[in-house]
């Protein structure tokens, strides 16, 4: 379950400045708070679902508080939660026009968990290959 929306140019949320469109918005997590009587809601968003799907940088990240009294004829479900927090989001002025996207993923997965691993030690060895060049001690 996700969204698919746009994020403005001038949002106050968007550092590109560039308008996005069919950005894909997932909600990481719901957690719901008695002390202070609301729901905490965190939202992140990817260029695309294969963004997501393939290791990309998140472009957008925000938490939300929802009243608990929203919640009050939910079923306390993993899914029930979900599906509530996404309705009420959906209402806010940063999802206006969003889309549900309902299906499972089953696009192209070109980055593996064990490349973006691979990846991330090359480049540590070209940063310690750096400071080496430049009279650093080896860090190891």
């Amino acid at each position: 379950m996700g969204l698919l929306g746009n994020i403005e140019a001038t949002s106050m949320y968007n550092s590109y400045r560039e308008g996005l469109t069919d950005v894909y918005f997932k909600i990481e997590g719901v957690f719901v708070d008695t002390q202070l009587s609301k729901v905490r809601v965190q939202v992140r968003g990817w260029l695309s679902e294969y963004a997501r799907w393939n290791q990309g940088l998140g472009i957008f990240k925000r938490v939300f508080y929802i009243p608990v009294t929203e919640f009050a004829t939910v079923l306390c479900t993993p899914d029930d939660l979900a599906t509530k927090a996404y309705e009420y989001i959906k209402t806010l002025p940063e999802f206006a026009g969003a889309e549900d996207s309902l299906g499972e993923y089953d696009g192209v997965i070109d980055v593996t968990e064990e490349l973006a691993e691979e990846q991330e030690k090359t480049l540590e060895e070209l940063i310690a290959d750096l400071r080496i060049e430049v009279g650093d001690e080896d860090p190891e």
